[in-house]
């Protein structure tokens, strides 16, 4: 006697219609927004097609699998924000790129596959959140911090840390105790 377990995968499509009910739902408690469901879940699906299409696993980069579990992360991501969060199409178009970026790009580990995504990315913006930010918007603050990066640098290192008082004297001893700092202390 043989057992045999069957797995039966939504198809996209049906997958598009439970998304975009899912979708519609919950931005029915953003009045602005509430009509960007569609556009939400196409784009999440096309972005998916795209980096499965366009980012292969290879042997040094066996992890560039994707699936539908990553498809409904984006989505998830985005039904966990409060209406109070998000007021604007322009915050929701972000705070997609964001979830896309969260899923799909933190797993890439070339320069090359990391631009190619970004301006996938930025194509998807441009084509399903109409007037939404651009490229240069979009990943205006990332350009900023390249610019801004010293190799080797450690930002961590430019205040002393006092553990207690067996390392007062390595810290320093006008370094305050751990006991007495509070994160302001330590944030410039």
């Amino acid at each position: 006697m043989s057992s045999m377990v069957v797995q039966a995968w939504l198809k996209l499509p049906a997958s598009a219609c439970i998304f975009t009910n899912i979708m519609s739902w919950f931005l029915s408690k953003f009045p602005e927004l509430s009509a960007m469901s569609q556009s939400i879940v196409a784009a999440s699906i096309a972005i998916y097609k795209r980096a499965s299409a366009g980012l292969l696993p290879t042997p040094q980069r066996s992890h560039y699998t994707f699936n539908l579990r990553d498809l409904s992360k984006v989505l998830q991501g985005i039904l966990m924000i409060a209406p109070g969060n998000c007021t604007t199409r322009d915050v929701m178009t972000r705070l997609w790129v964001h979830e896309a970026m969260r899923v799909f790009h933190d797993r890439l580990i070339s320069v090359e596959d990391k631009d190619y995504f970004k301006v996938m990315a930025a194509e998807l913006v441009k084509k399903n959140f109409p007037g939404g930010p651009g490229y240069d918007e979009l990943f205006e603050e990332e350009l900023a911090e390249s610019e801004d990066v010293v190799i080797g640098a450690k930002p961590w290192a430019s205040k002393p840390l006092d553990m207690g008082s067996s390392a007062g004297s390595i810290a320093g001893s006008d370094a305050p105790s751990y006991r007495e700092c509070s994160l302001s202390d330590w944030i410039d």
